[in-house]
């Protein structure tokens, strides 16, 4: 879970990579009041990082975060 800001303070710029080395999947789900984009576009949502997959999270505000990769869906 992506945390908001009043529970882990990042910094912004902070950059955080998710690694799949296995056929499983892990979600990334935004803590309440966290907006987490899809790079590249305006959607905003919870994600999956497929098997194999690699992805990274970029804090770009105070409680917004995006995401982008390989096998994010």
């Amino acid at each position: 879970t992506v945390p908001n800001n009043t529970s882990t303070a990042f910094t912004t710029g902070t950059a955080i990579s998710i690694v799949v080395q296995a056929a499983g999947k892990i979600l990334v789900n935004a803590a309440s009041g966290v907006t987490l984009y899809m790079a590249g576009n305006s959607t905003a949502a919870n994600r999956v990082v497929g098997g194999y997959g690699m992805a990274t999270l970029m804090k770009v505000g105070t409680d917004t975060w995006f995401i982008n990769g390989t096998g994010v869906s």
